[in-house]
């Protein structure tokens, strides 16, 4: 894989600048690129490393490659790959992106690509 690109590093530094709180998460938590055609099509977290998919990011905004690395670094400090446990993987998945989707959008004031699972009537939940 070649190097990260200029705009995700900046992605990356300001989403530490604008939430310090998850500055240390993002500073220890390794992007990993993704092999092209591979698994990882967009962005993932094993709850260790976060995976980007370089096609997936350059076709977006650097506010929302922000957006992408704040939801993926709350999965990782929210345990929601631990918590998972005997749930049904796909409606788990489902459910921790409308909990993670709203907290980027509604509580960090971030942006997300479009489509997003972000439905409100979950809030609190």
């Amino acid at each position: 894989m070649s190097a990260m690109p200029e705009r995700l590093r900046r992605a990356r530094l300001q989403l530490m600048l604008r939430h310090p709180f998850l500055a240390s998460a993002t500073a220890r938590l390794p992007l990993v690129e993704a092999e092209p055609g591979g698994w990882c099509a967009t962005a993932a977290t094993d709850g260790y490393r976060i995976y980007w998919s370089r096609a997936f990011f350059d076709s977006l905004a650097e506010e929302e490659m922000a957006g992408v690395l704040a939801h993926e670094m709350l999965h990782a400090v929210l345990g929601h790959c631990e918590r998972r446990g005997a749930r049904d993987a796909e409606t788990w998945n489902q459910a921790i992106d409308h909990a993670t989707n709203l907290l980027v959008l509604d509580t960090m004031d971030m942006r997300l690509p479009s489509p997003h699972l972000a439905d409100r009537s979950f809030r609190g939940m």
